[in-house]
């Protein structure tokens, strides 16, 4: 599990461990993802994170303490992804740019 702080701009971001963005498949560092549409190389995904909140005497919740204290979920490629640019959403294999003469699943050539 990696880490989550605010930077000097106050943007939380994760502490970086082996692969910049997914933490399930160590093979994926090297991969570029692009939208199948549009083109766009920027996306919109889920991640699950955990929070440090305030509960008041009952144990309900009251505020957040931070936005994020560790991930426990990073997107991969089995996640729905959505373009930032054009909406386009689908797995996230979808978006995968063939490399060294491979077909991704979103190469439809």
């Amino acid at each position: 599990m990696r880490t989550c702080w605010q930077n000097d701009a106050g943007i939380t971001v994760a502490e970086q461990e082996t692969a910049p963005f997914f933490g399930r498949d160590q093979n994926m560092e090297n991969i570029k993802y692009r939208c199948p549409v549009c083109g766009a190389e920027c996306f919109e995904v889920t991640a699950h994170v955990t929070q440090d909140w305030k509960i008041d005497c009952n144990g309900s919740y009251m505020e957040s303490m931070d936005e994020c204290v560790e991930v426990t979920h990073y997107p991969d490629e089995d996640d729905i992804w959505s373009c930032a640019n054009c909406e386009f959403y689908a797995a996230g294999s979808m978006f995968r740019v063939p490399t060294d003469g491979q077909k991704g699943e979103g190469d439809a050539t």
